[in-house]
């Protein structure tokens, strides 16, 4: 698992955009900027549909603490990313890219299987901070759990 003061790994993710789906390179994406990055194990399930709207109730106090943007991963494709963030009415305060071959994930170091579930490998769930790719906070649950990758708890460590 990736940690703190290492480099982000270079991945590909996506984003639909107006012409179709967008592959963007991680850390051209995510260089000079402070980012928060809270990464969820799949788009519109009921733990992570508790977990984000907390980031998106949050996020002018968030970015207030210095942070340029929120991003919000899953190991989904782009176009389910884009209906939760529609669903959701978060467009304006959390930008949802997706994972959706789980390269990001796998090359952190946090790639769970979920096979068990029927959802195959997925992202674990965590937040974290990251300062022109370099990180500097990481918070991963353990399990189920919705504890430590909470937008509350991201605030306290900010």
């Amino acid at each position: 698992m990736i940690k703190v003061g290492e480099q982000l790994p270079s991945a590909k993710l996506f984003k639909l955009g107006e012409k179709g789906v967008d592959a963007i390179e991680s850390t051209e994406y995510l260089a000079d900027k402070k980012v928060a990055i809270v990464s969820v194990p799949s788009a519109f399930s009921s733990t992570c549909s508790i977990q984000l709207p907390g980031y998106i109730e949050k996020s002018e106090e968030i970015l207030s603490k210095g942070i340029d943007e929120i991003v919000c991963l899953a190991v989904n494709n782009a176009f389910v990313m884009k209906a939760w963030e529609k669903h959701l009415e978060a467009s304006d305060k959390v930008t949802f890219l997706s994972d959706g071959n789980g390269e990001f994930s796998k090359a952190m170091g946090l790639l769970a299987d979920a096979s068990m579930i029927g959802f195959g490998e997925i992202s674990a769930r965590y937040a974290a901070v990251a300062n022109n790719n370099v990180l500097e906070a990481v918070f991963v649950e353990a399990g189920t759990a919705l504890e430590v990758s909470t937008a509350e708890n991201l605030l306290n460590n900010l």
